[in-house]
């Protein structure tokens, strides 16, 4: 199942009873995350997900611990158990091995191979923007300070979009935002980060800035995708289109240049190259994409596995999604 949007997982989660609602005033300062931290922390039917509706001074509710649980994670993907898409791409990696006595295994794996390439579709208008505000005010957003001893507030799971200056190439990872003031934030990104490689890249080419887009609110597969251990150069959002069913739908950017609304967008991957490469891939010529989605499942599945005990808690009380 592919969500929409946030709204949709949300309606899930309520309909299986995996969401409670919170209508007391909270504050976006420690008391929302000293919540999620002891929520997280139970155990069976009271570790549930939370929908802070009304926090103290916002207009815009708070969703935490939206994933905290195998089954919450499952919903998230939109199957059964975590292990089916590791099943599903196991089936996949069949083509390679039909011999010519079982040629006729291919048709039946063809179906699911097509399902499993969903590249990117563009539109020209989304939800996303239909409020476009060309003064961006952060003081408008609910972003919490998890801990009291942190450097201020945090915007802890967003999707950060950025491109290769070179390469055009676009890469999503999630970098925590520090809200600095009103309009300016500080990102939180590793120096071995795809996205600060990225940066780097635009400085040593003289650049003194890079365009940088931030998702906040995604639907879960968009959200694990940006989090996900893939290899340098394999786009998020086809990962994503993989784990959906369905292609993931972007739009372009709205910046505001010399008083003037202007739209943008990224460079990609030639699309006739893209569809030259399926067409490829489907007659058992290249499997990459799909082994790497794999390597790539596996290993987050096999760190969730380790931690996901007591040690995971810290984790899932800096997990942030704002609903709107």
């Amino acid at each position: 199942m592919a969500y929409q949007d946030l709204r949709e997982f949300i309606a899930a989660l309520e309909a299986r009873g995996l969401l409670r609602r919170i209508t007391e005033p909270v504050d976006c300062h420690l008391e929302i995350t000293e919540i999620t931290d002891r929520v997280s922390k139970m155990e069976g039917k009271d570790n549930v997900a939370l929908l802070f509706e009304n926090v103290k001074g916002y207009d815009m509710p708070v969703l935490m611990n939206a994933f905290g649980s195998y089954e919450r994670m499952a919903l998230a993907l939109g199957v059964e158990k975590l292990d089916d898409v590791g099943d599903e791409i196991r089936e996949i990696l069949r083509i390679p091995y039909i011999s010519l006595q079982h040629k006729m295994d291919v048709v039946s794996l063809i179906p699911m191979a097509k399902k499993a390439i969903n590249f990117p579709k563009y539109v020209k208008k989304a939800p996303c923007q239909e409020v476009v505000e060309l003064e961006p005010d952060l003081d408008k957003l609910p972003i919490l300070t998890c801990w009291p001893q942190d450097g201020g507030p945090f915007i802890t799971l967003p999707l950060v979009f950025t491109k290769n200056p070179a390469t055009g190439k676009r890469n999503v990872g999630m970098y925590r935002l520090q809200k600095y003031d009103k309009q300016m934030t500080g990102m939180h990104w590793h120096i071995h980060k795809n996205g600060a490689d990225n940066f780097r890249d635009t400085k040593a080419a003289g650049g003194e800035k890079i365009e940088v887009a931030v998702a906040i609110g995604a639907d879960p597969v968009l959200t694990y995708a940006a989090t996900a251990p893939l290899p340098r150069d394999v786009d998020e959002m086809v990962f994503a289109g993989f784990l959906r069913h369905k292609s993931v739908e972007m739009v372009k950017g709205v910046l505001k240049l010399g008083g003037k609304q202007v739209r943008v967008l990224p460079k990609s991957f030639n699309p006739i190259v893209l569809y030259v490469v399926c067409a490829l891939w489907l007659l058992v010529i290249k499997v990459e994409l799909v082994l790497i989605a794999c390597l790539s499942f596996c290993a987050c599945k096999q760190v969730e596995r380790r931690v996901y005990g007591r040690e995971v808690q810290i984790l899932v009380v800096a997990e942030i999604g704002i609903a709107h």
